[in-house]
Parts: structure tokens; C-alpha cells; sequence
């Protein structure tokens, strides 16, 4: 059902553009894990799988510009990291795995109507969690992708307060110097070639909006 929902309409990726029909499998996935967790069948993985479940449910509501079930759905995955990581058994993926979800909550809480300064709490709690792992596999892909991400996303935040202006593009510098690391061990990834991409122009906007035209120019 999970992928069924992918191709139908899943919001970060290509799909056939049909959110309802792409909700009603999610909810239809999620409805069977749960299921399957009260029973106690295997719970540990039965939890791990529910965590992207509400992810997927949580970035669908937000395309369709519900906030509230966004957040709701983010929040219900995070507290799913929150007891695996409790467990004797935690792994270092269950440990970055609670990261974006702080991210994700974080980044979605802090968004107007929500609360931002606590929103922004969580995105600098999971970039402490990203740094902490980023020691320990220096060379971890997916870990770098996230960790980058992780700056980007508390950079917007911080960019739109004109007093903590400095410290967002700390972040999307911090946030590209990654990226352009991904991008030298694999210069032909067009995902890393795009978000590198996107940061320059981030960058390169908020430098400009600071009064800095030849560093803004650099990254355009």
C-alpha cells in the first residue's frame, strides 16, 4: 500500500499527481502496521517502518497546505524515534533517523502559525545529533545529505529574523561546504548538482539582501 501510495502521489518525488488516492494508501499502510504493532508481531521493526509511514502522510498534508495534520503526523513519527532510541537494542540509524525527524518537526513547527522559536530548538537539536554521527561516519552519503539539509532548512528560518541574519548564511555556507563535498566524491550526481545549486542561489540571495553584491555574485 506504502508503495502503491508512492507512485500515486508522493510528495517529494515524481508521481502520478493524485494526493487523495496517495492518502488513502498511506492511511490504509499505516492502519496495518499499527495493527500489527498492537499485536506485538516483530514491534521493534514494525515501529521502525511506521516512523517514514506518518513521514509520507506528514509531507502530503503539507502539499495540500494542511498544517495542522502535517504537524500532527510529524510529531507522531518523531515520538515513534523518540521510544526506539530508548531501546536497549537502538542503532546508529535509529539515532539519525531521530535527527530528521527533529528536523522535519522542528522545520514544520516553526513555520508561521506554529511556534517558532521552539520550532527552531528542534532543527539545532537534530543538526547537534547530524555533527555528533557526522564524527563517527565521515563519509556517510545519506548522513552528509541530511546533515546539510539540516542547515539549509534552519538557515530559512533563522533568515527570515533580520537580527539572526549573520548566523543564516553561517548556515547555508555550512550547508553547501557539505554539499560540494558529496559533489567531489560524486561530481556526476545530479541530486547533489541540484541542491548545490539551490544553496548558491539561497546564499547568493540572502548575501545581496545583506548589502554584500560581490559575495552574492560569487554563488549566483
Amino acid at each position: 500500500y506504502e508503495r502503491v501510495g508512492d507512485v500515486q502521489g508522493q510528495a517529494r518525488e515524481a508521481s502520478l499527481g493524485d494526493p487523495k488516492a496517495a492518502m488513502a494508501s498511506y492511511q490504509k499502510a499505516l492502519s496495518i502496521r499499527e495493527s500489527l504493532a498492537r499485536r506485538k508481531i516483530t514491534p521493534t521493526d514494525v515501529m521502525r517502518e511506521l516512523v517514514p509511514n506518518h513521514g509520507k502522510l506528514s509531507d502530503l498534508y503539507f502539499a495540500m497546505n494542511d498544517n495542522k495534520a502535517s504537524l500532527e503526523q510529524s510529531r507522531a513519527g518523531l515520538a515513534i524515534c523518540e521510544r526506539l532510541i530508548a531501546l536497549p537494542g537502538a542503532t546508529r540509524l535509529d539515532r539519525m533517523r531521530l535527527a530528521s525527524n527533529y528536523l522535519d518537526y522542528g522545520y514544520k513547527q516553526a513555520l508561521p502559525g506554529g511556534d517558532r522559536k521552539a520550532g527552531i530548538e528542534y532543527c539545532r537539536k537534530a543538526l547537534g545529533m547530524f555533527d555528533e554521527l557526522g564524527r563517527e561516519e565521515p563519509s556517510n552519503p545519506r548522513l552528509l545529505r541530511n546533515f546539510a539539509l539540516g542547515y539549509d532548512r534552519t538557515g530559512e528560518l533563522l533568515a527570515t529574523d533580520p537580527a539572526a541574519r549573520t548566523e543564516a548564511i553561517a548556515m547555508y555556507r555550512n550547508g553547501l561546504a557539505i554539499k560540494n563535498r558529496l559533489l567531489a566524491a560524486d561530481p556526476n550526481n545530479t541530486d547533489y548538482r541540484r541542491l548545490a545549486a539551490y544553496s548558491n542561489l539561497d546564499l547568493g540571495k540572502l548575501l545581496a539582501g545583506a548589502g554584500d553584491p560581490q559575495s552574492a555574485a560569487r554563488h549566483s
